[in-house]
């Protein structure tokens, strides 16, 4: 094959790439017209996606960011929130970062075992509080809460490995 032919050869991310940057315009184009609102918010979802999958140091200052519409009432009218999505979203992509860099991954149990073991105890005792709480659904809603926020902890000191990150 010549060296023209293969420089006219179309890549077959690239080709993925726009069908799947097509298909999502169209979806969020029928979107629009029930709700306009929702296709913000998915526009926004796909830029997160896409950001995160670039860069989870993106993410997190996405995420950042997303944190800022959590209680805009039309966004929270069903029990699953997009920032819970996200959140979900990642930690799955530092927990999938983190197996498959291994040993160059910045982990906070490996730079700083004592802090990431006290917030382990943390949510473990805040968990445990639930057996002699008053009311054992608050207890372990708030404890749930706090280890999302000890898991995100553990996700942005991954994240933010280099000064430029936190600019």
């Amino acid at each position: 094959m010549s060296a023209f032919a293969l420089r006219l050869r179309p890549d077959p991310r690239a080709a993925l790439a726009t069908g799947a940057a097509a298909g999502l315009a169209v979806v969020l184009a029928a979107v629009a017209v029930v709700s306009p609102l929702m296709a913000a918010g998915g526009l926004v979802a796909a830029l997160f996606v896409l950001a995160l999958t670039r860069s989870l140091a993106a993410g997190v200052a996405l995420f950042a960011f997303m944190t800022y519409f959590e209680f805009v009432p039309q966004l929270t009218e069903s029990g699953v929130t997009f920032l819970r999505l996200a959140g979900i979203l990642l930690a799955v992509v530092w927990i999938a970062g983190v197996v498959t860099r291994g040993q160059s991954a910045q982990l906070l149990f490996r730079d700083r075992p004592l802090a990431a073991w006290a917030g382990v105890a943390l949510a473990v005792w805040a968990t445990a509080s639930a057996l002699w709480a008053m009311d054992s659904g608050v207890a372990l809603a708030n404890a749930f809460r706090l280890t999302q926020g000890i898991l995100l902890a553990l996700v942005v000191y991954t994240a933010l490995r280099e000064p430029r990150h936190l600019r």
